[in-house]
């Protein structure tokens, strides 16, 4: 009839753990560009002119080997905490591993609200914990549901991004025609000025850069 505590060293698992610190490390650079420059430079190198030469290489193989990847990584490690955690709960009569689990994605929640609010934005703390808390459910699924159900989110959010991805490029390409139109003299409409305003704001407005 004991209660669940934190696990011994010997009982940690040196491949995970490796693992998520290989993650974490990783996720570092694959945030050092949108730190440094603007948001929007994490999907569109034109907003910080490195549309070209070993800019434009160094962006592609940021984002082909490491954007994404690594928060995958990442993910996969706090899944197998989830299986983990609720398993070594389920083995203790005294406790319920639903309990603990909750309450350990509250205090997640808490810490990630905190941050998010006084320190950055972007926290990614909250969202994890958010997705902790509808995950539980599913940690008893069949691999095969698991898989089904993965690929459907996939499915959507790559589906999101394409359309995301095409209004960035509408809305880069009305602020240029604005742009050249003005600088031909050409008083600007009120659409083009709309359009040019709403391209600096994606573009700059969200800079994490501190103002000079």
């Amino acid at each position: 009839m004991t209660t669940v505590g934190p696990i011994t060293q010997a009982e940690r698992i040196n491949s995970l753990d490796t693992l998520r610190g290989f993650a974490l490390l990783g996720i570092l650079p694959a945030n050092v560009l949108v730190l440094g420059m603007y948001v929007a430079a994490g999907s569109d190198p034109t907003v910080t002119g490195g549309a070209a030469g070993l800019n434009l290489a160094s962006w592609a193989l940021v984002r082909i080997l490491v954007e994404g990847k690594m928060r995958a990584l990442f993910s996969m490690s706090f899944g197998a905490s989830t299986i983990l955690l609720t398993s070594r709960a389920e083995l203790h009569p005294a406790s319920t591993a639903a309990d603990i689990y909750y309450r350990r994605n509250l205090w997640l929640l808490l810490f990630g609200l905190a941050h998010g609010f006084l320190l950055f934005w972007g926290d990614i703390l909250y969202t994890y914990a958010l997705c902790g808390l509808i995950l539980f459910p599913f940690r008893k699924l069949p691999a095969k549901k698991l898989l089904i159900i993965g690929a459907m989110f996939i499915a959507f959010k790559a589906g999101w991004s394409a359309v995301e991805a095409y209004r960035q490029i509408q809305r880069r390409d009305l602020a240029a025609a604005a742009s050249v139109a003005e600088r031909s003299g050409r008083h600007l409409t009120q659409s083009r000025w709309r359009q040019r305003r709403s391209w600096k704001r994606s573009a700059n407005s969200v800079s994490l850069r501190p103002k000079n």
